[in-house]
Order: C-alpha cells, then structure tokens, then sequence
C-alpha cells in the first residue's frame, strides 16, 4: 500500500453507532464486528428478560464469495496528498467504516436479531 496524507479542512460527524469507524488516514486492517438484537413491539410495557447470543444467527459462518481471478491494477496518483475540503456524514451503521486514506483489507460484520413483538 501506498500511503499518502490525508489533509482535511473541516469534518462532521453527527452519529457513529458500535464497531463504526471514522478515520482520517492510512490504515493497515479492519475488522469491526457487532452482535445485537432489536426489539420492536406495540405496547410500551417493557420486561425483564435476557437475550442470549446462542442464536444460530450469531455464530453460523457467512458465506464468501469465490473469487475466480486476480484483478491487476495500475495507479498513478498525481499528488502525495488526498484533499477534502468540508464532509458531512449524518450516520454511520454497525460495522461500518468511513476513512479518507488507504487501507490494505477490510472485512466487516454486523449481525443482528430482530424481534418483532405483537398481541
């Protein structure tokens, strides 16, 4: 990876949520994970319960696809540096990365159970 600076005038950031990333800069690897569940239901009486993380949803493994060739690329950047002026960015979701900057490998995961409650 070729590293370049990142130089940023003004950045804004109104909400990141778990595991998000927000980064001005080079980076070697991520791997942000979040686990979860979301309760949705009509009244609001709320019970004492736990959740437990043994879903099958939360540990089976997602399947990845087969990559079938290599893909060469040729990059000439112009200039050492990567300018931004102004950047807004209303939300990042679970696992989600924004970064103005390099990185080598990426892989993120956001698994969440969504229960949905009605009488």
């Amino acid at each position: 990876m070729r590293s370049r600076l990142s130089v940023v005038k003004t950045a804004k950031v109104n909400t990141l949520q778990s595991s998000s990333v927000f980064q001005i800069g080079d980076s070697v690897i991520y791997t942000p994970q979040s686990r979860g569940y979301a309760v949705g239901q009509l009244s609001p009486i709320f019970r004492e319960e736990s959740f437990s993380f043994t879903d099958p949803i939360f540990f089976e493994p997602i399947p990845k696809p087969n990559l079938l060739s290599q893909v060469q690329t040729e990059t000439f950047h112009h200039s050492p540096f990567i300018h931004v002026s102004h950047i807004k960015v209303n939300s990042l979701g679970d696992s989600s990365i924004f970064q103005i900057g390099s990185t080598n490998y990426i892989e993120s995961e956001a698994r969440i159970k969504h229960i949905r409650r009605f009488r």
